[in-house]
């Protein structure tokens, strides 16, 4: 592979990965991360074709503040990292917006 055309879906449960499957799979290749060190290994292997990657917070012992600052702010790929936040809540919000 060559092109960008791989989602890293960074969740800590297997069912909100099979709902991000169900709705990407016709479209991406997929790679699964259930916690934060897992989904670091998987984008410094294969940044060259990950296109996004979808970094699902709501599992705060797999992907805590501190792992999400790591994961966000020390991403030197250039490859793009949608935060999806629990239920809205605004202090996760605010760290996602904070961190860019």
């Amino acid at each position: 592979m060559d092109r960008r055309d791989t989602l890293l879906l960074a969740c800590g449960t297997a069912e909100s990965r099979a709902r991000l499957r169900s709705v990407f799979a016709e479209s991406f290749n997929l790679l699964e991360a259930d916690n934060s060190p897992q989904a670091r290994l998987l984008l410094e292997q294969n940044h060259q074709v990950i296109a996004a990657v979808l970094l699902d917070i709501s599992v705060p012992e797999k992907f805590a503040e501190g792992d999400l600052r790591v994961d966000v702010e020390e991403n030197r790929s250039g490859v793009p990292v949608l935060v999806m936040v629990p239920d809205g809540d605004p202090q996760w919000l605010r760290q996602a917006f904070q961190l860019g």
